[in-house]
């Protein structure tokens, strides 16, 4: 299966904005949510606790918390502007922001909302 960008960056928005110190469990509907979960907590994104219920495919999280580095990433890839700037930088240079690696992606985020900004 292959890493989609777009999906982390959804998965990110969407436990954000849903999950609480409450209510921090999260049950992926489909194998590719459940890989993407894994990549976020693998890049060290989100940390939670990965299990499997007997006889199920797909794992479910719990106690699951965004980073620092998640935040930091999150609060650079949720700007739609910023996010648009950087899909058609690489489509420029002839990549797909789906496809690139995280920390490459994150790097051009980071330059695109400094532009976005005016810091450089």
């Amino acid at each position: 299966m292959e890493r989609d960008n777009k999906m982390i960056r959804d998965l990110l928005i969407q436990f954000r904005n849903e999950v609480s110190p409450n209510d921090n469990s999260v049950n992926p509907n489909s194998e590719k949510e459940d890989y993407h979960i894994y990549l976020l907590m693998n890049s060290k994104f989100i940390e939670a606790e990965r299990r499997r219920d007997m006889g199920k495919v797909l794992h479910y999280y719990d106690d699951l918390k965004i980073t620092s580095a998640g935040h930091d990433f999150l609060d650079a890839a949720e700007n739609e502007t910023v996010w648009n700037k950087s899909k058609d930088f690489l489509k420029r240079k002839g990549e797909d922001i789906a496809k690139v690696p995280l920390n490459v992606l994150a790097g051009v985020l980071t330059a695109q909302l400094k532009s976005h900004l005016g810091i450089e």
